[in-house]
């Protein structure tokens, strides 16, 4: 879908720069023949900006190393525990993202969890977790949870402690 998107908006920009011009199509069992004049084109590129435009970008965690936060699965090591005071002031940059945004920026959840009404909730832990292998473990390690409304929205952040009935998976 996106190589289509971007083989059309290539056409366009050709057919806006030539002139009108009739281009048989590189895929015919979708286009027979595709006309367009220069004024078409223009509207569909400004068209196409405008939606552009209303992304919105990913937030930066100011004073947190994303990729070393990556890397610290289930917070064994101390990267996690390290940027602590920072997630509790940044916080709110996660809130309104995607899920695909989540992960974008803090890498995979430590556990995830699905609730009521489609309700998802991921989960990072800031300190080394009962899931960890070697080094000082807790049984009760801090979190990042971020909870998922049913439309992928981020909808609450806080940072809590892991509940003492969560099971542990093996």
């Amino acid at each position: 879908m996106k190589f289509n998107l971007i083989l059309m908006l290539d056409r366009i920009f050709f057919i806006s720069c030539s002139g009108r011009v009739t281009i048989d199509s590189w895929e015919a069992s979708r286009f027979r023949q595709v006309v367009c004049d220069p004024a078409k084109a223009m509207v569909i590129c400004v068209m196409m900006l405008m939606m552009s435009s209303c992304l919105k970008p990913q937030p930066v965690l100011d004073g947190i190393d994303v990729e070393s936060w990556k890397k610290d699965k289930n917070g064994c090591g101390t990267t996690r525990t390290q940027s602590l005071h920072q997630i509790q002031q940044q916080k709110e940059k996660l809130l309104a993202l995607t899920e695909l945004d989540i992960v974008a920026i803090l890498g995979n959840p430590d556990r995830n969890e699905l609730g009521k009404r489609n309700e998802k909730f991921y989960y990072y832990f800031l300190e080394p977790s009962r899931y960890c292998r070697q080094g000082s473990v807790k049984d009760k390690a801090t979190r990042l949870a971020i909870r998922f409304n049913a439309m992928g929205l981020a909808k609450e952040v806080r940072v809590e402690m892991e509940y003492q009935d969560d099971t542990v998976e093996h």
